[in-house]
């Protein structure tokens, strides 16, 4: 699997220090916003690039688009520009302040996505209130081919802030996501691959280190029926029992793709 390692971290490189001027610009370009609850453990929630991952993992949704603009009940604003892209996305967390004893929603992140021929890349930033500084957080990129979404990749990489206000990042300390998609004739997607690559250091002794992590990936054939909804998917890696499950979609989650 190719997890497209330099184009993410060229990401990084380009846009380290330009969050005033991508919120800015992104702004300016707002036309519409749409809200939805839910789907924090998502990259972006509902709106997240992978069209299946919610399908195939446990446990995880996608949350919901919120018909009315709330007053506080949402967890994202999705800001589109004139033809109804997503230019910039605002991923919220709530927490409970123990001194007041109430709840607050705070900006934890601010995703800026740009749109090109058959590709879409992004880079988000934290909103540290803790620290008080913005920061990257984690870049993405999907490339297309003749419409369809071929390659889904996420690196989330920490960056730090120097005593002069300068930042840097450990490229030696990342996790990559990445997934992967095939189509029968048909333009159904019958495989998808999803693969995971972590590396960071491990203090071997005092002031030394070793880089330590993993790279793990799984593939899945996908099953439709005759109206072209996902019903089904079974992992295509060997088990030690020697057992090759079909594992079901729910109802309320059945979706072409």
């Amino acid at each position: 699997m190719d997890y497209m390692e330099q184009r993410l971290f060229d990401l990084y490189d380009k846009y380290l220090y330009s969050y005033d001027e991508l919120r800015k610009k992104a702004l300016a370009e707002t036309c519409y916003k749409e809200y939805s609850k839910g789907g924090e453990s998502m990259h972006r929630g509902y709106y997240c690039p992978s069209p299946v991952i919610d399908l195939v993992i446990g446990n995880v949704s996608r949350g919901r688009l919120l018909k009315r603009r709330p007053a506080a009940n949402y967890d994202y604003i999705y800001y589109l520009n004139e033809a109804r892209q997503i230019i910039m996305v605002d991923d919220f967390a709530t927490w409970k302040d123990d001194w007041l004893g109430y709840y607050k929603k705070t900006l934890y992140t601010r995703e800026f996505v740009f749109h090109g021929e058959n590709v879409e890349t992004s880079v988000e930033y934290h909103l540290n209130s803790l620290l008080g500084y913005i920061h990257m957080y984690s870049a993405s990129l999907c490339d297309y081919e003749a419409g369809k979404l071929r390659a889904y990749k996420r690196l989330i990489m920490d960056t730090y802030c120097r005593d002069d206000g300068s930042f840097y990042t450990d490229k030696d300390s990342f996790l990559f996501q990445a997934e992967d998609y095939e189509y029968d004739k048909s333009g159904l997607m019958c495989k998808f691959v999803w693969g995971e690559q972590l590396s960071f250091k491990k203090e071997t002794s005092p002031g030394k280190f070793e880089l330590a992590g993993y790279t793990r990936e799984s593939p899945y054939r996908l099953f439709h029926n005759e109206d072209g909804f996902m019903y089904a998917y079974k992992s295509l890696e060997p088990r030690p029992d020697g057992l090759d499950p079909m594992y079901y979609v729910a109802k309320s989650k059945l979706r072409k793709i």
